[in-house]
């Protein structure tokens, strides 16, 4: 941008800007997390800041070479672009253009429909966790041991799931943060605050503890960051600093349900970048909603950051695997989940979340689920989370489609028995039946309908002559003794006579 269009952005935020440092000729100040510049360097270029007139250091990145200033007018901002330590300056604070979804879904507190959830005991779970294989996942992982970060709007100090259930700090056999940036006092948020934060949070980790909605990742770690009172990008400067805060507080995934669509922040890429290249951290970002259906002017783009290479960028899809009307898609995507999600809300009240907000909920539960389980690293476990979804509408800008837990898992989750046919002569016939299945650890048992148990997935079923066509049903319990996980398959046997004559049903 020209220094004028630029400076109007800035000038808009209280000429609160966000400077990049780089050395004198040198193409960047940092680069895929590694900061190109000494300390020297760094040094010389904040007093050649403070040299400026009309330009205020306000606060210092403690690792990444990023400064936050104060400028008073347009001269001094051109001054400062033109510095040869300056790799970048942009807009601290944002006052109009990414305001989108206040009133809309980022703010939105709808009660949640009795159709989409159900009740084992006094939890509250959604019906898409079954079709996810969330509900299955559970058998084997809670997310116990893995740390999700969330950076968002904070919690509602009135919400009895995520407050009184829920305490930060050891809550059970988990530990539980609440933090906020430096440009919040507390993390707690009000009762005519935004809700999207406690939405936010309940959806990927309340607890399962009889009394309302359960967290996708029930079992995990939580830390939560307050940095905005909305889902845009109002204040890079602590957008980043909330990643740095999650980050710091061991969170192996962050969740960044908010974006820009209008702009690219150097400095959110640099903080991201950090820790994506630095440390073994999984981000996960929504890829947008809009205010509602009929505006979809960008829906085929993912908003920042969730387009960086660096995020996953997840979106929402309804049963019948079309993207939410008012959520974004693309080539940018990577995984989607089902829309509308039961969640918490302030008291005891069971809210709605929907589009790509749910589904980086979502998915970043999904991820300490299958994390927690089988250990190792971030790319194994986007790995087989990619590898085990399903997209079988062949939706355009959904990347691998629908999360399948259970199946990422490795639970059984597919089994099959074919249907056999035979002629009979004057004896007995015996056929060998075989069911294929998919998942699950082992070892396994099988039931067969003929009343045989098996460790082997084949049995042998006896039949005797026949002089009409005869069809027989049979029938296999498959179960993982690991974890106690079974499915059924149904298959026919279909019979007839050697000699067709005399056969009412041949003659037909």
């Amino acid at each position: 941008m020209s220094d004028d269009s630029l400076w109007t952005l800035v000038a808009q935020g209280d000429g609160t800007a966000v400077v990049g440092l780089k050395a004198p000729g040198a193409n960047r100040g940092e680069f895929q997390g590694r900061v190109l510049l000494t300390r020297s360097e760094r040094r010389q270029g904040v007093q050649a800041l403070l040299a400026l007139p009309g330009v205020t250091v306000e606060q210092e990145h403690g690792e990444l070479p990023i400064i936050r200033v104060k400028v008073t007018d347009a001269a001094s901002f051109s001054l400062l672009r033109a510095l040869p330590f300056v790799d970048y300056a942009e807009p601290a604070r944002l006052r109009s253009g990414v305001s989108y979804s206040t009133g809309g879904w980022g703010c939105s507190y709808t009660l949640a429909s009795g159709r989409t959830m159900y009740y084992p005991g006094g939890d509250v779970v959604p019906v898409t966790y079954g079709m996810m294989g969330i509900t299955n996942a559970w058998r084997r992982s809670s997310g116990s041991g893995k740390t999700v970060g969330l950076t968002d709007t904070g919690i509602y100090f009135s919400s009895e799931q995520m407050v009184r259930n829920v305490r930060a700090g050891q809550s059970g056999s988990r530990r539980v943060t609440y933090t906020n940036s430096t440009n919040y006092q507390d993390p707690y948020i009000g009762d005519d605050g935004c809700s999207h934060g406690t939405r936010m949070a309940g959806v990927i980790t309340a607890p399962k503890d009889d009394s309302g909605p359960v967290g996708v990742a029930w079992g995990a770690n939580f830390v939560g960051v307050r940095h905005n009172d909305d889902v845009g990008v109002f204040d890079t400067y602590y957008a980043g600093q909330a990643i740095r805060i999650a980050a710091e507080n061991g969170s192996d995934i962050i969740a960044m349900a908010w974006g820009s669509p209008d702009y690219w922040f150097n400095s959110i890429e640099a903080e991201i970048k950090h820790w994506y290249y630095n440390h073994d951290k999984l981000f996960i970002g929504a890829a947008g909603t809009d205010t509602g259906c009929a505006n979809a002017i960008w829906r085929h783009n993912a908003f920042f950051p969730a387009e960086m290479g660096e995020v996953m960028a997840v979106t929402a899809i309804d049963d019948n695997g079309k993207v939410s009307c008012d959520s974004h898609y693309g080539p940018s995507v990577e995984l989607v989940s089902y829309i509308n999600q039961p969640t918490t809300g302030r008291y005891s009240d069971v809210v709605s979340i929907r589009a790509s907000s749910n589904a980086t909920a979502v998915i970043a539960g999904a991820a300490a689920l299958v994390w927690s389980y089988y250990g190792g690293t971030r790319q194994g476990v986007v790995q087989r989370l990619k590898q085990t979804a399903r997209n079988p509408w062949g939706t355009y800008g959904i990347g691998s489609g629908v999360i399948d837990v259970a199946r990422a898992m490795g639970i059984l989750h597919h089994a099959r028995l074919p249907d056999y046919g035979m002629a009979t002569g004057d004896e007995p016939v015996e056929i060998t039946v075989q069911v294929s299945h998919s998942g699950g650890t082992g070892p396994f048992r099988y039931y067969w309908s003929n009343g045989s148990v098996t460790s082997v997935p084949y049995t042998t079923y006896r039949y005797h002559p026949v002089r009409d066509v005869a069809h027989y049903s049979i029938h296999v319990t498959v179960e993982d003794t690991y974890d106690g996980a079974t499915l059924g398959a149904n298959g026919t046997v279909t019979l007839w006579p050697s000699d067709p004559s005399g056969c009412p049903s041949c003659a037909q």
